[in-house]
């Protein structure tokens, strides 16, 4: 898993595009008006990606997981947020290093 940290509008969501195009991946983003917007962008970006999924979507397991094949997680503190329902997340641990991209479940 690789992480990119980054400030308020300095390339996240245009890496994660260009990430998702390179690899087939689809990107998890907050709302439908987000979506639609990361469309765009690749668009203009001339990068063909599969169109974004909401965290509704990818938290109630809406979508059609066999043609899914990567994920690439876009504001994941948001996300993180709104799985608690919006109780105050203050801290969280992420590894990194030695993690492995591989199929296995942990």
């Amino acid at each position: 898993m690789n992480i990119i940290c980054r400030g308020r509008c300095e390339g996240k969501t245009t890496e994660l595009i260009k990430l998702a195009h390179d690899d087939g991946g689809t990107i998890v983003c907050l709302s439908q008006d987000e979506a639609y917007r990361i469309s765009v962008k690749a668009e203009k970006m001339k990068m063909d990606i599969s169109y974004p999924i909401t965290f509704n979507e990818f938290i109630a397991g809406r979508f059609y997981k066999p043609g899914i094949k990567s994920l690439y997680i876009d504001n994941t503190e948001l996300l993180i947020q709104k799985m608690a329902r919006n109780i105050l997340v203050k801290t969280i641990t992420i590894s990194v290093g030695d993690n492995k991209d591989d199929d296995s479940e942990t």
